[in-house]
């Protein structure tokens, strides 16, 4: 626990460090500005070390130590970037009783997130790539092609950082994670001071994010959707100061903070035509801009933008021939042994299942909506996860004409991301990065309606009715934030999570208890010889938790399965391929394979494949709806 506590602190130290390097000196003491190019500089140092195969501890601390260097020698300026953030707080004492009730919950809320966050990882995604890639990097000690995941083609920076924990020895590296959810919540505080949140009320966003069930799960898991929403939180703050100031340092960032959410997610890509069209916007709020300054602030923007995620889209292209890969297969002529356009074709299915199962104009309509009132967390059909009613008070002020400039552009932005996740994958973490800006949204619209100056000198006369709409607001604000603190809370109420310093066998038994194969795996783990090299079968892909050599399609993972058998005359070929393939052991999961070869397999293939498990394969053991069979040598 330590090692991984200590590792997380390094890595954000050095990138405080790194990050001045690049930073214009004028903007050296803020600390979220810094931190943008210095987590970018770290990350790809590691992933270049991994392409040379010198993914070792030695040479993973080599990264970090000039950074920590530098950040310790100017510490007087590079921690005094936290200032920034909370310049002002001091008045937010007052009203002092709404100051302590919000520092309050979000203690709480933080504590709690620091709990799970040392526990083992039990999320989906972790243990499929975040995770599970890392981990064979570091086991290879290069960053290689892993055909049969094909989300080792996905950009991989956060990756990276996580491979920094796990190479120094650490066994929480999804601390990386719950470090990004920091930054975002200072990233809120300085996006509101930008719109017009007054000190006494900055803490409400921050709470209102924290407070948000798939918010404070995602701080406890090994995922990038808070360091993607923490890179969109700074590209919007990055345009702010451009549009403000006009300095070309501020368009370097600018760049920077969207080629670093580029460098996160495929998803994220929507960011660069918002921020192209925010540009010309704000060049259209001043006459007479010449031609020349609007073209040369775009290329500049774009340049950086795109040399930033430039690494892993030259490594796409260079792999499968295909910067975007495994998508746009028709748009480039993709080649990958683990992918073809069959499995490409029923990805973009995969990925579109999210949502209402028969996708209808109506559905479309009310999938942004619904997601906030109606996700659930773990059901595709309800988004995957829970976001809360709070978010849709911004929704009445979206369309609605608005004195302040500031949030014409953030409800701009969130109508074209709303309207593109609409139209793409409906999932709800997706939407994450959307959050802090919304929270802040709501906090200014209801700072309007509640405050007799309006962040001005003017006193507006209060009536009655404005009066009722006021309270009316505040209380819908405070009673979605409670209604999602509760939604938080109530899985530590019902005794879901153990404590995280309880002795091992505790922790040992909330993994058998939430992962069905792990005491299939704590079998493997023990029983079978290190030499041993499995084949997984439609598990899940959850190979992280073993420790011997396996191989696992990772979206269709009866493919590989299903092409042998079907190339094979009979069982003894079948047989034999396996073993040809230096597997070992077959761990399958014999219901679910049935169920998805009823529509695959001919009559004279299910006979083979009745042989095969009949009088062919050696059965080991049965656990967790999964069965180990001996394919023998």
């Amino acid at each position: 626990m330590l090692i991984s506590i200590v590792a997380t602190i390094l890595f954000f130290v050095s990138s405080l460090g790194y990050g001045r390097i690049v930073v214009p000196s004028k903007l050296r003491d803020e600390l979220l500005l810094v931190i943008v190019p210095g987590t970018w500089i770290v990350c790809h140092a590691v992933f270049f070390l991994g392409l040379l195969g010198l993914l070792y501890p030695v040479w993973i601390a080599m990264v970090l130590l000039p950074g920590v260097i530098l950040a310790l020698q100017r510490k007087k300026t590079v921690f005094a970037g936290v200032g920034p953030c909370f310049q002002g707080l001091r008045n937010a004492c007052t009203p002092l009783w709404l100051s302590l009730i919000l520092l309050f919950f979000i203690t709480v809320l933080l504590l709690l997130a620091v709990n799970n966050v040392l526990l083992p990882q039990i999320a989906r995604d972790s243990l499929v790539y975040h995770l599970a890639l890392p981990k064979l990097y570091l086991q290879q000690h290069l960053w290689y092609e892993v055909p049969q995941n094909i989300y080792s083609y996905f950009p991989g920076m956060v990756e990276a950082a996580y491979t920094i924990v796990m190479g120094l020895g650490g066994d929480y590296p999804a601390l990386i994670h719950f470090g990004y959810g920091i930054l975002v919540l200072l990233s809120t505080i300085r996006l509101g001071k930008i719109i017009g949140i007054r000190e006494e009320y900055i803490f409400i966003p921050v709470l209102a994010l924290l407070a948000t069930p798939l918010f404070w799960q995602e701080m406890t898991w090994a995922y990038v959707d808070l360091a993607s929403s923490f890179y969109w939180t700074t590209a919007v703050v990055c345009f702010f100061r451009w549009r403000m100031q006009r300095q070309k340092r501020d368009v370097f960032l600018l760049g920077f903070a969207v080629g670093a959410a580029l460098c996160c997610k495929y998803t994220n890509i929507i960011l660069l035509p918002a921020v192209l069209l925010a540009i010309l916007v704000a060049f259209r709020e001043r006459t007479r801009q010449p031609v020349k300054e609007i073209a040369a602030t775009i290329f500049f923007f774009l340049s950086v933008a795109l040399l930033a995620v430039l690494p892993w889209w030259a490594r796409n292209l260079y792999l499968a021939g295909n910067p975007l890969f495994p998508f746009f297969w028709e748009l480039f002529p993709s080649q990958s042994n683990g992918w073809d356009s069959q499995r490409a074709l029923l990805f973009h299915l995969f990925v579109d299942f999210y949502g209402d199962a028969e996708k209808t104009i109506m559905s479309y309509l009310l999938a942004p909506f619904k997601v906030f009132w109606a996700g659930e967390e773990g059901n595709p059909v309800l988004y995957d996860g829970q976001l809360g009613l709070f978010y849709l008070l911004t929704f009445p002020f979206l369309f609605l004409s608005w004195r302040s400039k500031e949030i014409r552009y953030l409800a701009g932005l969130s109508v074209i991301y709303l309207l593109y996740w609409t139209f793409s994958s409906q999932q709800a973490r997706f939407l994450l990065v959307l959050l802090p800006i919304m929270s802040v949204m709501i906090c200014r619209l209801m700072q309007f309606f509640y405050l007799k100056k309006d962040g001005t000198a003017a006193r507006r006369k209060k009536t009655i009715p404005r009066q009722m709409i006021a309270f009316g607001f505040v209380g819908l604000v405070a009673g979605g934030i409670l209604l999602n603190i509760y939604s938080t809370v109530s899985a530590f109420i019902k005794g879901d999570y153990p404590y995280c310093f309880t002795e091992e066998k505790r922790k040992e038994a909330y993994l058998a208890t939430n992962l069905g194969y792990y005491e299939m795996y704590q079998y493997i783990n023990k029983n079978l010889p290190e030499s041993a090299h499995l084949f997984l079968v439609m598990t899940g892909n959850h190979g992280f938790y073993l420790k011997r050599d396996y191989f696992s399609d990772a979206v269709f993972e009866a493919h590989t399965f299903s092409s042998l058998l079907k190339n094979s005359p009979d069982a003894g070929s079948f047989i034999q391929a396996l073993q040809d393939r230096g597997w070992t052991h077959l761990l399958i999961s014999l219901d679910f394979y049935f169920r998805e070869a009823n529509n695959d397999l001919s009559s004279e293939q299910f006979i083979v494949l009745k042989e095969i498990f009949e009088e062919k394969l050696k059965l080991v053991k049965v656990s967790g709806g999964l069965s180990l069979f001996d394919i023998g040598s």
